[in-house]
């Protein structure tokens, strides 16, 4: 199945031809702010006692998300039959994004999408099936490639990436990216 992570090559030496990373190297004060605003959100964030799935992306996830640069994203509402949807959908702007909010059925929103994003509570394995939520089928790393899978169908192939988070690991997904084993 397509939509695994980044080789470790890509992590370590690859990334450093992109345009994006040369880019990055240009402003190093946005990534120490970034980085500053981002560890004190998680050292907060660790202090709370057990939070659940829903409080770790209200209060961790989404302001992350926006100190990134993605303001443009719409949390996923509960689907009717059971349908299987992503917590967040992230777009590229305010446009896109309202043009997806216009759709009544959740799987509609993929064509304007670019990112699907799932977040899980704080610290849960993602290579794990959680053992408190029953009748879960399978692990979060399993569940985001089915997400991936569904909505690059969706989207006739414009959406490529995934995030899958915990709060504390953060996933990046490539539906173009080869499976290993």
């Amino acid at each position: 199945m397509p939509g695994q992570l980044f080789t470790q090559y890509f992590l370590t030496d690859g990334i450093q031809a992109t345009a994006e990373w040369r880019g990055s190297l240009a402003a190093p004060q946005a990534f120490a702010s970034f980085h500053k605003e981002a560890s004190q959100r998680l050292e907060a964030f660790g202090r709370a006692a057990n939070p659940n799935e829903a409080h770790t992306e209200q209060e961790l996830v989404r302001p992350l998300l926006e100190a990134l640069g993605w303001a443009d994203y719409l949390p996923q509402q509960g689907a009717s039959g059971g349908e299987d949807i992503p917590d967040h959908l992230l777009f590229a702007n305010a446009e896109s994004k309202t043009r997806a909010a216009a759709h009544r059925e959740p799987g509609a929103r993929f064509a304007s999408a670019l990112v699907v994003q799932e977040s899980k509570r704080l610290g849960l394995p993602l290579d794990v099936r959680d053992t408190d939520e029953r009748g879960r089928r399978n692990t979060p790393h399993g569940q985001i490639l089915r997400y991936l899978e569904a909505a690059h169908l969706a989207s006739d192939g414009r959406i490529r990436w995934g995030i899958l988070t915990n709060g504390t690991v953060w996933r990046l997904y490539d539906y173009r990216a080869r499976p290993r084993a």
